[in-house]
């Protein structure tokens, strides 16, 4: 089975991925509408859950939680 990359921007719903930033580093990160400072949503979607400047390069799902 192969992982998944994309470069293209996220599908719109809020949701946890596995991004790569432009220093390599591979993370979680949430995509989101919801805007912390204004307390609703937006049409603007963002990620959330990284270092200030951090710019996401590729990102996929979160693969399935281990179930034995």
């Amino acid at each position: 089975m192969r992982d998944q990359w994309y470069t293209t921007t996220p599908p719109s719903e809020c949701e946890h991925y596995l991004i790569t930033d432009d220093s390599g580093e591979v993370q979680i990160a949430y995509w989101t509408n919801y805007s912390p400072i204004l307390g609703d949503e937006s049409e603007v979607y963002r990620w959330v859950g990284l270092k200030q400047y951090t710019h996401v390069v590729a990102w996929r799902l979160l693969p399935e939680a281990y179930k034995g």
